[in-house]
Formats: C-alpha cells, sequence, structure tokens
C-alpha cells in the first residue's frame, strides 16, 4: 500500500492518508513497508523471540506493537537460532531445514493474542514440539495439541512442581504481569535503539520491587546485548 509506484493500491492510500494525521501515517508506513519485505524466516524467529526479551524498566516494541526499529540482522541471531532454538515455530525450523533441540524449553506458555498471528497465518499449532498452553478468559477453539487455562498462574505454578525442562513465557505482556511472581529467569536483549514510547515488557503491572541476580551477559558487535539474571532468594 505504501509502496508509490503501486498505482492500484492509490485509492486505498490517500483513503488512509485522510484518516491519520502524519505521525500516525509515518508510523504506519515504516512498520508496514518492512515488515512485508522482511524475510518471513527471520519475521517470524524474531517475533517469537522479541515477545519473551526485552529491556528492564522500559519498552519492548514500538507503539502500533511493531519491531522494525530493533537490529533483525547481525551476529547476535547466533542467540535466537542456537541458544534459544526451542522458541522457533515449526514452519521456521521447517524453512532452514532444521529440528528444534528440545533441550531448553519443553513448554510455551503464551496469550490468545500472541497466538493470533499465527492462526491469521493458518498455522493452528505454531511449536509442535513444545507442550502448547494459551491463556484466555474465553472458550475458544483450538488445535487438540494446544490447552486452554483461564487461570495461568495456577498453570505454571502447577507446571513447576513437574520434572522436566524449562517453561518459555512467550507473551503478550499482560500475561507477563500475571506470571511475574512465578517468573525465576529473565533474558534481557538490549538493542541500541531508544523508544520515546511502547509497549510495557510486564503490560500494566503496578509497582513491585523484585531483585535478580545477573548471571551472564554477552555483547556482539551488532550492539545488541543479551544479559541472564535469576530471581533472587526471597
Amino acid at each position: 500500500m505504501f509502496d508509490e509506484r503501486r498505482e492500484d493500491w492509490a485509492r486505498e492510500r490517500e483513503q488512509l492518508q485522510s484518516l491519520l494525521t502524519d505521525a500516525e501515517l509515518t508510523a504506519a508506513r515504516r512498520t508496514t513497508i518492512n515488515a512485508h519485505y522482511t524475510d518471513p524466516a527471520y519475521v517470524d524467529a524474531m517475533w517469537a523471540a522479541m515477545q519473551r526479551l526485552g529491556f528492564e524498566g522500559g519498552r519492548v516494541l514500538e507503539p502500533s506493537g511493531g519491531y522494525d526499529s530493533f537490529h533483525i540482522d547481525g551476529d547476535h541471531s547466533s542467540v535466537v537460532f542456537g541458544d534459544y532454538a526451542d522458541a522457533l515455530p515449526a514452519h521456521v525450523h521447517a524453512a532452514r531445514g532444521t529440528e528444534p533441540p528440545r533441550t531448553r524449553f519443553d513448554t510455551v506458555i503464551m496469550g490468545w493474542n500472541t497466538l493470533g498471528p499465527a492462526r491469521d497465518a493458518g498455522i493452528a499449532s505454531p511449536y509442535p514440539h513444545l507442550r502448547q498452553i494459551v491463556a484466555s478468559r474465553h472458550a475458544r477453539e483450538v488445535d487438540p495439541s494446544i490447552t486452554l487455562t483461564d487461570d495461568p498462574l495456577r498453570t505454571v505454578r502447577s507446571l513447576k512442581q513437574d520434572d522436566g525442562a524449562d517453561i518459555w513465557l512467550c507473551g503478550g505482556g499482560d500475561l507477563a504481569a500475571t506470571l511475574l511472581p512465578e517468573i525465576d529467569r529473565l533474558v534481557l536483549k538490549r538493542h541500541p535503539v531508544v523508544f520515546g514510547s511502547g509497549v510495557h515488557l510486564f503490560g500494566s503491572a503496578p509497582y513491585a520491587s523484585r531483585g535478580f541476580t545477573p548471571v551472564a551477559a554477552h555483547s556482539f558487535t551488532s550492539g545488541v546485548v543479551v544479559e541472564e539474571y535469576v530471581a533472587a532468594a526471597a
């Protein structure tokens, strides 16, 4: 739509320009055209990663919910495709010719809106290699491989009593706020970018100070820094 060379979209462009302010139009143009021309495998992989990574006390996405200002390419991508390969959806593994290692996570929990992009793309079960749990306040029709919960905090507390690998909190911010008391590890991926406003890492969670201990930090030539913290003993 925002490609001025596409005359077949001229009428829609004019209509959108009449509905948005200049600032809104600029944000929409930046997010939409970048997402359209980014390789789908990178988009899917980074979307999955950025729903669980961010930086403390700030924003993790643009106000529009986009992430095009983050660095997609660079040597830091080894973290996504290597250390956190379990968090890549199945169709990304298929496109790359890889298999999930099944060494870091065995369960993923996400909100209904986080599942939405996959469902819109016709992907009913994005992480079949993991036990998939979706938090929703309402009854939903989902793939048989997905378990719905209307009490994610109780569900996670129950899961943590079982043996197995880690649980991956895929997103979004409101679910992260609900599960904050049970989060025992943070992986923060800091980009050399500053946002004036955006989407909170922990949604609308009220202020509550909680300590975490740094256990690892990796700097990359791309400017990205990945830091890991574990919850401090109470």
